[in-house]
């Protein structure tokens, strides 16, 4: 899954040497030790490994597009991270993207990352050029009543910057609602953090926008977006909560510049896949040149022939795995650009973050709470009266979010299952754990953990006394667990 993405202009300092350099001190100087491999010594090649099966980092170079890829890979408790950072010296532009993915044996459980630490190091050397005059920075910039003039068509939507704007009004009190020191270090390299010096900053920008500039602790984002220009996030309802109101825009600003396209030769697998390509035909060339040699050597000798035969059969052996590997990396782009693409229509069709967040509760089955709360919205739905604000609301919820039934499956085989209940048949006994029943023996009862949690038990008797009672049971099931 990819957790971060960003391109980045750099400036005429950084050399294909020293950006080797940079990724080695970038490994070296890691705060934490797990992280760093060991003993790296680095000879001057741009085609060169280190590391080990769980901890290595490739550097590869594309000579024909005059291009350097790096991967960092760290495998650790079934986690897979990685880190490319793929130079495009002919276009002077860098792309970073940060990947985790996740072995068959992995325990999903933190979905938090940092931003990659590259990017100080990239910012610090000076190596990143200016967006349009905005300089690339971990920091805010301040903003006064004197940057009116610049400010105006940014906020109008005339002016782009290639990152989006994140603009920071002042509270009543004075304040930000937000840490934005922390805030622009936690977007660097994805946006420009702008801060309002003073309250009457607010009163300035928006005589000049039409009202649209934020006020009060509200926070803006500006993007180039024709379909995305602008995000408002009120600070009131966050007045105790700052830092989830930060976590907001960050993950607002990350998802937007996660689906920009980017071209196959920024990405590390689309270097492979190019370099792979390009020693495949090399290898067909080198074939002919042996298929020729071949033709003479029949004239010759038959140890002359014998080994030219020798030479094809390698090369054919290596052009094989060449191809091999040209088609896996392949398959790999492919499936990252379907991601990609499933990503932007999704984010094509937001225009918030969504309108609520989950809990602690997780999913017994694939798309149990939504299909429950979506379920709870359509019952709600019935008793309030058409063409009404409330009703439209409810609509527009339901019908984007799909509604499958599966509680209402579930509770339909429920009703089938215990009508005229008598016993607990083999048969029963199967359907009911393949809906995540689990059955133990109390007494004269069954007892019946719904996915063997103890918030969800009833228990029913062994044998049926009365034709109520299988109508008594799938109502208690329904209700305590569907």
């Amino acid at each position: 899954m990819l957790l971060f993405s960003t391109m980045l202009s750099i400036t005429d300092k950084l050399t294909p040497d020293r950006f080797i350099e940079l990724v080695i001190d970038w490994n070296n100087e890691s705060k934490y030790q797990e992280n760093i491999i060991p003993d790296i010594k680095w000879n001057g090649e741009h085609n060169i490994r280190f590391g080990n099966e769980n901890l290595w980092m490739e550097i590869l170079e594309y000579a024909d597009g005059d291009i350097l890829a790096v991967r960092y890979e760290k495998k650790a408790d079934g986690r897979i991270w990685d880190s490319d950072y793929v130079v495009n010296f002919r276009e002077r532009k860098i792309c970073i993207r940060l990947d985790r993915s996740y072995a068959d044996e992995a325990l999903i459980t933190d979905p938090s990352f940092s931003t990659p630490h590259i990017l100080t190091l990239l910012i610090d050397r000076g190596y990143l050029k200016d967006d349009y005059g905005l300089d690339v920075l971990r920091t805010p910039v301040t903003v006064t009543e004197d940057d009116v003039s610049w400010l105006t068509p940014v906020f109008r939507g005339k002016k782009e910057y290639h990152l989006p704007i994140v603009y920071v009004s002042k509270k009543r009190s004075g304040q930000p609602a937000v840490d934005v020191n922390w805030l622009a270090a936690r977007l660097k390299g994805a946006a420009h953090v702008l801060v309002a010096d003073v309250r009457k900053c607010d009163t300035v920008f928006r005589e000049q926008c039409h009202k649209k500039v934020e006020i009060a602790g509200g926070i803006g984002i500006y993007y180039l977006s024709t379909y995305k220009r602008h995000k408002h996030f009120s600070s009131e309802r966050y007045d105790k909560r700052p830092d989830l109101l930060l976590d907001r825009v960050v993950n607002h600003v990350i998802s937007y510049a996660k689906l920009q396209k980017v071209d196959e030769l920024y990405t590390y697998g689309g270097v492979l896949q190019a370099v792979l390509e390009e020693r495949v035909q090399q290898s067909r060339e080198e074939r002919l040149r042996i298929e020729e040699e071949k033709r003479k050597a029949i004239s010759e000798s038959k140890e002359a022939k014998d080994e030219a035969d020798d030479l094809l059969a390698s090369v054919d052996e290596e052009i094989a795995s060449l191809e091999s590997q040209v088609e896996q990396y392949k398959n790999q782009v492919e499936a990252l650009q379907a991601e990609n693409n499933g990503l932007r229509e999704k984010m094509n069709g937001l225009t918030s973050m969504p309108l609520l967040f989950m809990g602690d509760e997780a999913d017994l089955y694939d798309g149990e709470i939504k299909d429950i709360v979506v379920g709870i919205l359509k019952e709600a739905r019935k008793g309030v009266p058409d063409r009404t604000r409330r009703a439209d609301i409810l609509n527009d919820i339901i019908g984007a979010n799909g509604y499958k039934g599966y509680s209402e499956e579930r509770s339909k085989r429920i009703k089938d299952m215990f009508k005229g209940y008598r016993n607990l048949s083999g048969s029963k006994r199967k359907e009911l754990e393949s809906m995540g029943m689990e059955i133990s023996e109390d007494g004269s009862h069954y007892k019946i953990k719904y996915y063997g949690d103890d918030r969800y038990a009833t228990s029913l008797a062994k044998t049926g006394s009365d034709h109520r009672e299988g109508e008594n049971i799938a109502h208690q099931i329904i209700k305590g667990m569907f």
